[in-house]
């Protein structure tokens, strides 16, 4: 069940991630995003273990992003670089997590 709420909420978070908004914003966004798959992996219970690594890479990209937008490891001008790079590694764990033919019909979809 773990694979299906990561690609959900990968679904719905990847509408506020935009490199036009606020640094702060998107960073808040971001956090979120951590903290639900926190919450997922906080779960007891058998998980594929794909889908624990789908939840754990999630979980790490976004760290990743927030400690460099909050602790003053950011260069002038590489938001819009570090917001689009995000969201190609999460559509990627995305596209992993779902069937090929749902795939077609999300890309559709965005």
């Amino acid at each position: 069940m773990l694979g299906p709420l990561v690609w959900v909420h990968l679904v719905m978070y990847r509408p506020v991630l935009l490199p036009d908004r606020a640094v702060d914003d998107v960073v808040r966004d971001v956090e979120e995003l951590a903290g639900h798959m926190a919450d997922l992996l906080a779960v007891d219970g058998p998980q594929a273990a794909a889908s624990l690594e789908a939840a754990n890479r999630v979980l790490d990209e976004c760290c990743m992003f927030v400690e460099r937008w909050t602790l003053g490891q950011q260069r002038p001008g590489t938001f819009r670089g570090d917001v689009l790079r995000l969201r190609m590694r999460l559509d990627t764990i995305a596209a992993r997590l779902v069937p090929d033919t749902d795939l077609d019909v999300t890309r559709m979809a965005s």
